[in-house]
């Protein structure tokens, strides 16, 4: 059973070797856009939150 691990071990190792890994300025890059559109986000869904809590207060308290 432990014939197969060094095998598994040497198909991991040669498959990595094959990945294209991004550049230091792409990661940079990407990491930049997902913290906007993260920023972005949750500023449009606080205000539909708010927005709902505020018609909802609305129409109990009236």
């Amino acid at each position: 059973m432990l014939s197969w691990r060094p095998q598994i071990l040497v198909d991991v190792i040669t498959e990595l070797r094959k990945v294209v890994w991004p550049s230091r300025p792409d990661v940079l890059h990407l990491t930049v856009v997902v913290v906007i559109v993260t920023l972005i986000l949750g500023a449009v869904l606080g205000a539909i939150d708010i927005g709902f809590g505020y018609i909802i207060d609305e129409a109990l308290l009236n």
